[in-house]
């Protein structure tokens, strides 16, 4: 699966470089409120069916037309789940994505999709760190809002991962700068 995933990826890649240099770039940051099924339930963390981290994510983005785009997110927590000496978070979040866009004047909604790869880290006090590696296919759909001619803001709920019963998920608000 992963020499087939990677396969298609350099493919897309290579396929995706002509059009690209016709592309209007962007950047941007968003912070999502990463919403998650308590999998550590009464071993590691409370009882709390549920809990959130904060997640910052950067992205490179190109427009290949006005209805179709692809992007790059790298992320990382920036607001841990805590309880007592036992904390939660991601050390990093890796995905590539495309984008379908409606433009209607200044605003332009989207649905997303792609595949996202990341690594979680569970600790108790400062010595006992436990980490795990996660991949799925993400799913999402927001509203991007131009400002002016290369700034705009855009909101989102997007789908990271999805596996088994847990699920980490959540929205997010971003700015964005066009060159």
């Amino acid at each position: 699966m992963k020499r087939t995933l990677a396969t298609v990826v350099c493919f897309l890649t290579a396929v995706a470089f002509p059009l690209a240099a016709n592309a209007e770039a962007y950047i941007g940051v968003n912070y999502t409120q990463m919403e998650q099924n308590n999998q550590y339930r009464g071993s590691f963390l409370s009882n709390k069916g549920s809990f959130e981290t904060g997640e910052v994510f950067f992205k490179l983005g190109g427009v290949i037309n006005k209805y179709v785009a692809s992007e790059v997110r790298v992320g990382t927590t920036a607001a841990e789940e805590t309880d007592g000496d036992r904390t939660f978070r991601f050390n990093y979040h890796v995905g590539l994505y495309g984008k379908a866009m409606l433009p209607i004047g200044p605003v332009s909604p989207y649905i997303i999709g792609g595949h996202t790869w990341g690594e979680i880290e569970a600790s108790i006090g400062s010595g006992n760190k436990n980490t795990g590696t996660l991949e799925d296919w993400s799913i999402g759909g927001g509203i991007d809002i131009n400002l002016g001619k290369t700034v705009g803001i855009n909101a989102e709920y997007m789908r990271y991962y999805y596996i088994g019963n847990v699920r980490y998920r959540g929205p997010s608000v971003g700015l964005y700068y066009r060159f």
